[in-house]
């Protein structure tokens, strides 16, 4: 029987190459439409993503104002042990238990600075250093061929795009969160919480509020908080540029642990903690001290 000529029927070997080509690319454009993520980032709407480091966080980046924002919670051992479906989903029921969006998650093995240290240096550099772009890529690759990421190509392009629009300034980290995800009640080693690192933070008061005086009440408060375990000294105090219901931190130097560990001694919660864009090499954090900041038998 006289086998067809493949010149013929036009099936070279180029054309096949080219013709699975041009499938995998449609397919990526229409896995690309119809993504929910995508569809929503093209809305100007919030997409979250859970990142599973050491401890896991909750991160929502938001197209709409360049925010990119995580907030940390805490995992029981036995839950750090489930697999990396269930984790992220029980990251995403804690936090945000009324949503029907599909749960993406990043499986990262370095702990929660780390994570975000590079996210914001890439962000950040990209364009002056291409091989931040190449590895971050590649990392990902890694990540979906050893299956510890649920996000698809199509997806981690339109997350990289909107990340690469955020200014790393915009990056809010929000410690502590205090959501415990675990299927049982752990006992109090089992709970991944900040530690001081022992080192003295070094920090400037800036009052936020409309009393005057109160960066001056609240360096002396704080000073006088400091412990051998907790050493602590206030550099400056002056007035913030505007007022604030709600403190936070700006943090100069990364130590957001130890700042973790300050605000909860000081009896703040879901306390923003925000990268610095012009570091201040002689402090380690400014807080600037809201309304909700509180002095005992201060009036």
């Amino acid at each position: 029987m006289e086998q067809p000529d493949s010149k013929k029927t036009g099936l070279t070997p180029g054309n096949i190459v080219l013709g699975i080509a041009v499938t995998a690319l449609l397919i990526l454009i229409a896995r690309y439409s119809f993504s929910d993520a995508n569809r929503a980032l093209r809305a100007g709407k919030p997409v979250h993503v859970v990142i599973l480091a050491n401890p896991p966080a909750w991160t929502e980046i938001n197209p709409a104002n360049g925010k990119v924002t995580i907030k940390y919670v805490s995992e029981s051992a036995e839950m750090k042990n489930r697999p990396l479906p269930e984790r992220a989903e029980a990251v995403k029921t804690a936090l945000l238990p009324d949503s029907g969006e599909k749960v993406l998650y990043f499986a990262s093995a370095l702990p929660r600075e780390k994570v975000w240290e590079n996210a914001g240096e890439t962000a950040r550099a990209y364009r002056e250093n291409p091989f931040l772009a190449a590895a971050y890529a590649k990392n990902y690759l890694l990540a979906l061929f050893n299956g510890q990421t649920n996000i698809g190509p199509e997806e981690f392009y339109a997350l990289t795009m909107a990340l690469m629009r955020s200014d790393p300034g915009n990056y809010i980290a929000v410690l502590p969160d205090g959501a415990l995800i675990s299927s049982d009640v752990p006992s109090a080693n089992e709970v991944s919480a900040p530690v001081f690192s022992g080192k003295t933070l070094v920090l400037e008061i800036l009052n936020g509020t409309a009393k005057s005086g109160m960066a001056l009440i609240a360096t002396r408060y704080i000073r006088s908080l400091s412990t051998k375990e907790l050493p602590l000294d206030v550099l400056r105090h002056d007035g913030a540029p505007q007022r604030t219901e709600k403190s936070y931190f700006i943090s100069h130097t990364g130590r957001n642990d130890d700042i973790a560990v300050l605000s909860a001694r000081l009896g703040l919660t879901e306390v923003k903690i925000i990268p610095s864009k012009r570091p201040a090499p002689d402090i380690d954090a400014s807080l600037v001290a809201g309304d909700d900041f509180k002095v005992p038998d201060s009036k």
